[in-house]
């Protein structure tokens, strides 16, 4: 067999002594290629370049494309022989693992996100080929953390049900990476059955196999998937695959979804168990065909003398293809591993998903003008600093739950702008919540800082525009300790109980506007000492009873006065008794007072007749003696009247 190596342009022939390596579906191919150049080769000129190998043997020929990866110069002291060199060529795949990155897809589908990454590692549009025969929905959030574009590529193959392969058709220059999802719609490696044949008979006039094997793996034959969504978080969220032997069937492999969707999706379960019994059943065996390449199909042709051969007609997948030649022997074993094709082929799930420990910062974005942007859970949206492609509206991110305090009825909703600190649930970048705020130099605390350090507070501003901020501060300085409540707009306090509010000195109420007061029941207002009630002016209306008692002096000043009675007006001023005689002997004093010194003599013993009443009254001394004694009084007072110059006596 003939293997021809071709470098980089501008680099001489060279001569290949050896080749080995690996190609395997789902995975960056990998050889060793041993060169003789009669000319010295610089590492820099072919590092990191395009390289082909192309093997003809008799039952055909296949060129293998890649990129060198790794160069190695081997001394000797022969100056005259040629030099020899090792290289590493690999698929152009290989180099993803150079480049590493944290960003964020928003509704692509993964064959989308594969194709993007693979079109940013260097591969041409034309170079990329979706084959797929199945359906693969958008997916509203995807997460690249810390990873490689290689291993970032790997895992989303294999959790979608992708895998990948690398054609080459005759006259190709550039390798060309392939994306499928169905393994029993991959194309034919040859048109006829490769017989099966001893191993004595390998090199006979067509390709053939030989020493065939098939090896069985005990293997999981149940998945179930369960998982949790906050939209909906009374539905039981689970589905279960099972296959595979009895025996393998009671071993289960339980597993929390990763997203809300997968867990109640049956078909993300058959794929998960797919991949869990990708290797349950391999077969190998060794060939003389070249054009087995991994991801492609062929048949079997079984003589009756084999025993153990798999069922005539029945075809296979190749997997993998394991090379190996020198030209000192001019042997080039190939060993090539299959499944049948009725076996969907998966990747297994070996990449590590990606963790985040520990809390990370975030922006909070929103739809364009919006300060506040939440969606009907109170989830927000956010720009993680590691996010390359961020955007600064809603499609930053998925909806994030926020942490709310533990009340019934808490809501507290991050803001456009803030900054705030996010955890993962099981550190799965892709599942983050919100814990909390934090101030930055655009947005700084509400009063500066350290002059009140002693403040609490909890403030909100007006939106939009925040022309105003609702106000809860509190003062812990010694001496000065305050409560502020600070309303932008209105306030209501509401209790459906009782309310006591205590002041121990001043109070004071300052209304700008005007004020109402609403009582169902009844009011009591008591205050110790004086007071004040000043107004511009004064209306009162009393449905029942006006009643206004004074201890001491009741004293009103008026410019004018208007009073209105429908009925009886009654003041009462001292003894209700002794009023009503005060006013009988008033009215009978202004009638006789105008009859002369009769009226007057009359008027007098009136006088004297309301003394004694009022001394019997008051009962001073005892009931008629006070009596007595008043009316003695009285009529002395009444006869020095009638004399001349007795007032003054």
């Amino acid at each position: 067999m003939a293997v021809a190596v071709r470098l980089a342009e501008g680099v001489p022939a060279v001569e290949c002594r050896a080749f080995s390596g690996e190609e395997r579906l789902g995975e960056p191919s990998r050889f060793e290629v041993v060169i003789a150049s009669p000319e010295p080769i610089a590492a820099a000129a072919v590092l990191g370049g395009p390289c082909s190998v192309t093997l003809d043997a008799r039952h055909g020929a296949r060129t293998l494309l890649g990129v060198v990866t790794q160069w190695t110069a081997v001394a000797t002291s022969r100056r005259d022989a040629p030099r020899e060199y090792r290289f590493a060529l690999g698929s152009r795949l290989a180099l993803l693992e150079h480049r590493r990155r944290s960003r964020i897809f928003r509704r692509l589908s993964v064959p989308a996100i594969v194709q993007k990454v693979l079109g940013e590692g260097g591969y041409g549009a034309s170079a990329v080929v979706l084959a797929l025969s199945e359906e693969h929905a958008p997916r509203d959030h995807v997460v690249q953390v810390d990873e490689t574009d290689a291993a970032f590529v790997r895992r989303m193959c294999e959790e979608e049900g992708l895998y990948f392969r690398f054609p080459c058709q005759a006259g190709d220059v550039d390798e060309a990476i392939e994306i499928a999802d169905r393994s029993a719609d991959a194309p034919p490696a040859l048109p006829d059955p490769l017989p099966l044949v001893d191993e004595a008979s390998l090199l006979g006039p067509g390709p053939a196999l030989t020493r065939y094997r098939a090896v069985r793996r005990r293997r999981p034959g149940k998945i179930t998937l369960r998982g949790y969504d906050p939209e909906r978080p009374a539905v039981s969220l689970e589905a279960s695959r099972s296959d595979g032997t009895d025996l393998e069937q009671r071993s289960e492999v339980y597993e929390i979804a990763a997203r809300p969707g997968e867990a109640g999706d049956p078909a993300r379960a058959r794929l998960r168990l797919e991949s869990l019994r990708a290797e349950a059943l391999r077969c190998s065996f060794q060939s003389t065909a070249l054009a087995l390449a991994p991801g492609l199909l062929f048949s079997v042709e079984v003589s009756a003398g084999h025993v153990g051969a798999p069922p005539p007609g029945r075809e296979h997948l190749v997997v993998a293809v394991k090379h190996s030649w020198s030209a000192s022997m001019d042997v080039h074993r190939v060993e090539v591993e299959s499944i049948p094709r009725e076996v969907p082929f998966r990747l297994a799930q070996r990449t590590a998903r990606p963790r985040i420990h520990g809390a990370q910062s975030a922006i909070v974005t929103g739809a364009p003008g919006a300060e506040i942007d939440p969606d009907d859970l109170g989830r927000v949206f956010v720009r993680f600093h590691w996010d390359l492609e961020g955007a600064g509206d809603a499609a930053s991110s998925l909806p994030i739950r926020t942490v709310q305090p533990n009340t019934p009825g808490s809501m507290i909703l991050p803001r456009v702008g803030w900054e705030v600190f996010a955890l993962f649930e099981d550190g799965d970048p892709a599942r983050p919540y919100v814990i909390g705020r934090s101030y930055n130099a655009k947005s700084p605390p509400p009063f500066p800082l350290p002059a009140n350090k002693t403040m609490t507070v909890l403030a909100t501003d007006s939106s939009p525009g925040a022309g105003g901020r609702n106000l809860i501060s509190f003062d812990d300085a010694a001496g000065r300790e305050h409560l502020a409540l600070q309303a932008a707009f209105g306030k209501t306090t509401a209790a459906r109980a009782g309310m006591v509010v205590q002041t121990v000195n001043d109070e004071r109420y300052s209304v700008a506007g005007s004020q109402s007061r609403e009582v169902a029941a009844d009011e009591a207002v008591s205050v110790e000492q004086a007071y004040l009630d000043a107004v511009g002016s004064q209306s009162g209306s009393v449905g029942g009873q006006h009643e206004v008692t004074a201890a001491g002096d009741l004293g009103v000043a008026v410019g004018s006065e208007s009073v209105l009675v429908g009925g009886a007006l009654l003041e009462q001023v001292g003894d209700p008794v002794k009023g009503a005689l005060q006013l009988a002997a008033a009215a009978a004093l202004h009638g006789v007072g105008a009859k002369g010194t009769a009226g007057m003599i009359a008027a007098s013993a009136l006088g004297i007749a309301k003394a004694a009443a009022e001394g019997a009254m008051q009962r001073e001394g005892g009931g008629w003696e006070g009596a007595a004694q008043a009316g003695t009084m009285a009529a002395a007072g009444a006869l020095l009247g009638l004399l001349p110059g007795g007032d003054a006596i």
